[in-house]
């Protein structure tokens, strides 16, 4: 019967799914704090239907759409992203908290217009940032909740940065970029991103707890997926910030150390967050400038690892950095890359990615890649060993090379 074919078809399916899903890793040691904990992720059989049927209801819908609405409600969803900025500027989560409240009562203690903070939070109500009790007071959903300060996992930081000077960029990226190839952030601050941030302190330090934020979620997929070659190699992570992805790596592999590789002026800060996260005894921070020379204490690196890197930078840029590794490296060393990778995830995944790759030539010009770019970065800095692509239960991927 139609009924027993269908049960047989999902069946193989299903038998499919599980039988060629990878199995994952679990690191020697899960300390309380591991982003595993905080940011679970399902088995990668359920990751993989998951996103097989997120795909299909979203498709189904877009498909069921009507043309004249589905185009009205692109050009209008910025309507949506000025109401989450609008409540994330003026604190409005903060002020509900863990309770519920009036938008009255929130207006009156954040001294704001009580008719538009109720027509604001009305308006949060609806796209799912704000839950209402019998009484018809606000309280948080659990979306909402990451708009607070003082969460964790809080992305209240990425919201305010993304519609402030990264909205600006993304406008000029289509309006001037398109014709002059120059980044839209340039176009609109008249200089590059990070110089620009380095002139205004307030919105670097936003950008960096912007980036922190977004990370988390991320080191979660690379613990929970890449497996080092050995449980006591030596992990360096080349630009890596104030050591977020070191740190999580040693605690979870108690038997490794490491390296930050960072500017000057983030030294100091690495070795608090070491300290402050216990490891000072096996992890080191070494400065520099990854478009010169390497340091020499960086030869005893097994692992060079980069983190969103590459797509700050174009490829003449980018195969400057591959080379000074390979420079420095020894042999039996690897490359190892967490970044989006077009080109190898889902509809709904690969959605995202072509949006965020807007993103970069707004903020910096340069693109996110496909696999084929990559392993052609690798190819002219002079690797020629096997190219592997890993992917994460995440929207990033793991690129892997041999030195």
């Amino acid at each position: 019967t139609l009924s027993h074919i269908l049960a047989l078809c999902v069946g193989i399916v299903l038998a499919y799914i599980f039988g060629t899903s990878p199995t994952g890793v679990t690191p020697p040691a899960i300390p309380e704090d591991s982003p595993l904990i905080l940011f679970p992720l399902p088995p990668w059989p359920l990751f993989r239907v998951g996103v097989a049927i997120n795909d299909f209801l979203v498709a189904t819908v877009k498909a069921a759409t009507p043309p004249r609405i589905r185009l009205m409600d692109l050009a209008s969803s910025y309507y949506k992203s000025e109401v989450t900025y609008a409540l994330a500027y003026n604190r409005i989560p903060d002020s509900l908290g863990d309770s519920s409240k009036s938008c009255e009562q929130v207006a009156k203690e954040l001294v704001l217009n009580g008719k538009i903070v109720c027509r604001l939070m009305n308006a949060g109500y609806h796209i799912g940032l704000l839950s209402k009790n019998k009484e018809g007071q606000y309280y948080l959903s659990e979306t909402g909740k990451l708009l607070q300060t003082d969460v964790h996992g809080s992305l209240l930081d990425f919201v305010l940065m993304v519609n402030e000077e990264g909205k600006k960029a993304y406008r000029a990226g289509g309006m001037k970029s398109i014709k002059s190839g120059r980044s839209g952030f340039v176009e609109e601050f008249g200089e590059e991103w990070f110089a620009w941030h380095a002139k205004h302190p307030q919105q670097e330090a936003q950008f960096n707890r912007a980036m922190a934020s977004m990370s988390y979620s991320g080191i979660a997929a690379v613990i929970a997926d890449w497996r080092p070659r050995d449980e006591n190699a030596t992990f360096c992570d080349i630009g890596g910030g104030i050591g977020a992805m070191l740190t999580t790596i040693l605690k979870h592999y108690p038997q490794m150390s490491g390296i930050v590789f960072e500017q000057p002026l983030l030294i100091e800060r690495i070795e608090n967050n070491f300290r402050k996260n216990g490891v000072s005894e096996r992890a080191s921070a070494v400065s520099g400038n990854f478009f010169h020379e390497f340091p020499a204490d960086l030869h005893r690196c097994d692992v060079f690892h980069m983190k969103f890197v590459l797509h700050d930078w174009h490829d003449e840029q980018c195969i400057a950095i591959l080379k000074n590794i390979r420079e420095v490296a020894a042999p039996g060393s690897k490359v190892v890359l967490t970044e989006m990778v077009r080109g190898v995830n889902g509809a709904v995944m690969e959605e995202v990615t072509s949006l965020l790759d807007l993103a970069m030539l707004a903020a910096t010009g340069t693109p996110e890649r496909t696999l084929d770019e990559y392993k052609s970065l690798f190819h002219s800095a002079g690797y020629h060993k096997a190219i592997r692509h890993l992917p994460l239960r995440d929207v990033l991927s793991v690129i892997e090379v041999d030195v």
